[in-house]
């Protein structure tokens, strides 16, 4: 029966023969992983949505002024991927009627948009820092 008796030197795996180990799944290889970065997005996501939502539930002025504009720039972003970049000619009523819609629209999608965009920032910068 084989002994694997492994040690590390600077993150590499070797086993009692001097040869490494490349057997040994790391979870740093697990957080650079696809899989990695879907959880660690997942888990972000739960978590900065559950802080929005318990600090919406306060209902402070100030801070719900920042989430609206938090909501609001990311909402903004995620419509002008989906919208077409043509000009339209309408009158002065159309582009304020467009611009309402695509505000309040933008809120809306913003509260689903921000929590993702804010994980997958959050979770480039710790797969940048690991690698």
């Amino acid at each position: 029966m084989k002994n694997n008796t492994a040690y590390m030197v600077n993150d590499t795996a070797y086993t009692e023969n001097n040869t490494i180990d490349t057997n040994r799944y790391t979870f740093k290889d697990f957080l650079l992983s696809t899989g990695g970065k879907i959880g660690m997005i997942a888990v972000f996501y739960v978590v900065i949505w559950g802080i929005m939502l318990a600090f919406i539930n306060i209902g402070s002025s100030p801070l719900m002024f920042a989430y609206i504009a938090i909501f609001t720039y990311f909402g903004w972003k995620a419509l002008n991927r989906i919208t077409p970049d043509l000009f339209v000619w309408m009158p002065l009523k159309g582009w304020l009627i467009y611009f309402l819609i695509k505000f309040i629209l933008s809120i809306i999608i913003g509260m689903f948009v921000a929590p993702f965009q804010i994980a997958k920032m959050i979770t480039s910068t710790i797969q940048k820092n690991i690698a």
